[in-house]
């Protein structure tokens, strides 16, 4: 499951990424995805967080 995420993590940052450079683009002006990124944003630090610290405990 670990390995998964690790690699699924880049792909979800470009993702992101894209979404917030283009996000003055007519069609990416929609309320829908200002909710993705921030849900992505949020999604990520919980991935982070499950990577980083889970082993801890």
């Amino acid at each position: 499951m670990d390995i998964i995420m690790f690699f699924t993590i880049p792909l979800y940052i470009l993702v992101l990424i894209t979404i917030i450079k283009n996000r003055n683009d007519e069609w990416l002006k929609h309320s829908f995805f200002t909710l993705m990124i921030s849900t992505g944003i949020a999604d990520i630090c919980r991935i982070l967080t499950l990577l980083l610290f889970s082993k801890l405990a």
